[in-house]
């Protein structure tokens, strides 16, 4: 055989390897294809069900703050009682600037009951309908009196059981919006805007997973056709 001959023999076995080897790969691929796209659909069929119980949830979660809220309102608005504290706690806002600069105006105040009180106590108390945040500077017996701190002058006394409990801790600036969603209104627009939130993401991920649904199917539709063009 010549060395040309040779040669061509040997290019035509290459030829004859690399497409084997083409073909093989091609087979490795399909054989992957069906595992990817099982689990393409897993994932998908996951990310819907994670979905639907992530928006049960937050709707669970709104229906009690909502009865906690319309609870606070009509206990305000019905028993004369501004700070329900039914857990042992309570929330109320600073109006003024009378406890500066421990307390702003706006902030609020979680407020936990107590047994017992002592001088420098940050105590909220009723006076009236209206609640009052100031600091014990005297007591007497079950007569309190308060000041605020950057008061100059102290408040009347007043009796022990007027106090509804003592400040343990403050979110600043969180107040005034309390205050607006103790209003019928602004407990209407809370509500509207959480499910208006809801049902956008919702939609958006219900988009997210029709789309890949679609991809998966054209996948499938494709490894189809190249069946039928491998067995023809």
């Amino acid at each position: 055989m010549t060395e040309q001959g040779q040669a061509e023999v040997e290019h035509t076995e290459a030829e004859c390897k690399k497409a084997d080897q083409a073909e093989k790969e091609q087979l490795e691929m399909r054989q992957e294809e069906p595992g990817q796209l099982e689990s393409n659909l897993a994932k998908n069929k996951t990310s819907g069900i994670r979905s639907i119980w992530i928006r049960r949830l937050v709707l669970a979660l709104l229906g009690l703050l909502m009865g906690l809220q319309i609870y606070f309102v009509n206990a305000g608005r019905v028993m004369g009682d501004p700070l329900p504290m039914p857990f042992g706690y309570g929330a109320a806002v600073v109006l003024s600037g009378s406890m500066e600069p421990t307390y702003s105006a706006g902030d609020l105040l979680i407020v936990k009951k107590a047994d017992h009180y002592q001088t420098g106590d940050i105590v909220v108390y009723q006076n009236g309908r209206s609640l009052v945040v100031h600091r014990i500077i005297d007591m007497n017996g079950e007569t309190v009196t308060t000041q605020g701190d950057a008061n100059n002058a102290p408040d009347e006394p007043f009796a022990v059981s007027q106090i509804k409990g003592i400040s343990v801790g403050s979110i600043p600036f969180v107040g005034t919006w309390f205050r607006i969603l103790k209003t019928p209104v602004g407990l209407m627009a809370a509500f509207l805007c959480t499910i208006f939130l809801i049902e956008v993401s919702f939609r958006k991920q219900s988009d997210t997973d029709a789309a890949e649904l679609e991809k998966i199917k054209e996948e499938i539709q494709r490894l189809k056709q190249d069946d039928e063009e491998t067995n023809k």
